[in-house]
C-alpha cells in the first residue's frame, strides 16, 4: 500500500497530461473554432486550480478553491506561492478578443497577478518550466519592476486581442476598454501560440493563503 500510495502524484499527473493532450502546441482542434461568442461558466466543469507550491491540482475546497456568487475564487497555496485559476477547455484566440472581469486581494502583503494562456498541464515550476504567456502584470499594494498598481477587492475589466502575431492589452475600471471602461493599463507583445487554456494567476503570495483571486466573467469573442 505505501508503494502504490507513493504512485498515486504520478498518475494524477500522468491523468491530467493525457486530458490536457487536445490542448498541446501542436494541436489543431481547440474548442472555440466557429465565429460564435463563447462564455465561460463560472462552475466546477468549466476551472481547475494548479498550485505553484505543489505543483498539483485540486479539487474545489473551501479555503483553496470554490465556487460562490462572485464567481470561480482560488486561493494562494502557501508563503510566496500563489495559483492558478484554469479553464478546463482550450481556445485559439488567432483573431479573437479575450474578456475577462477579475478581482484580487493579497492578503496584506505583496502579489502579482496575470491573466495567461497556458500551453500544458504541467503549468508551472520553480525549477524553471513556464508553459504559459502572461498578457498583462499588475501588483499590491506595491509595485515590482513592470507591474501597474491595483487595489484590492475592486473589479478589473480586461481584453486581450490578437491578431497578426501581436497580442494587445486593456485593463480597465467600471467596464471593458471597449464599452466605456477607463483604461490604466496597455501591454502589446508578439505571440507565436495562440492556443491553450485561459488562466488567472497570483504569484509570488507573501500573504499566502490570505491572498486570493476570482474570475467574474470570462468570454471570447
Amino acid at each position: 500500500m505505501k508503494n502504490l500510495k507513493s504512485l498515486l502524484p504520478a498518475l494524477w499527473l500522468g491523468i491530467l497530461v493525457s486530458s490536457f493532450s487536445s490542448c498541446s502546441k501542436d494541436d489543431d482542434k481547440p474548442d472555440n473554432t466557429s465565429n460564435d461568442p463563447i462564455v465561460v461558466s463560472l462552475t466546477a466543469d468549466s476551472w481547475d486550480y494548479y498550485g505553484k507550491s505543489s505543483e498539483r491540482y485540486y479539487a474545489p475546497a473551501s479555503g483553496t478553491f470554490e465556487f460562490n456568487s462572485e464567481g470561480v475564487k482560488g486561493f494562494g497555496e502557501s508563503y510566496r506561492h500563489g495559483a492558478y485559476l484554469v479553464t478546463r477547455s482550450c481556445f485559439d484566440l488567432n483573431n479573437k478578443t479575450l474578456y475577462m472581469k477579475w478581482k484580487t486581494h493579497d492578503g496584506g502583503a505583496f502579489c502579482s497577478y496575470a491573466i495567461s494562456l497556458t500551453y500544458s498541464a504541467f503549468i508551472y515550476s520553480d525549477a524553471g518550466v513556464n508553459n504559459y504567456i502572461d498578457f498583462n502584470w499588475c501588483s499590491s499594494p506595491t509595485v515590482y519592476s513592470t507591474t501597474t498598481l491595483i487595489n484590492n477587492d475592486t473589479w478589473y475589466y480586461t481584453t486581450v486581442s490578437i491578431a497578426n502575431g501581436k497580442y494587445v492589452t486593456k485593463t480597465a475600471t467600471s467596464n471593458y476598454a471597449d464599452n466605456g471602461g477607463t483604461v490604466f493599463e496597455n501591454r502589446t507583445n508578439s505571440i507565436s501560440n495562440t492556443k491553450g487554456r485561459l488562466s488567472l494567476n497570483s504569484g509570488d503570495a507573501y500573504g499566502g493563503k490570505a491572498s486570493y483571486i476570482v474570475v467574474g466573467e470570462l468570454k471570447v469573442k
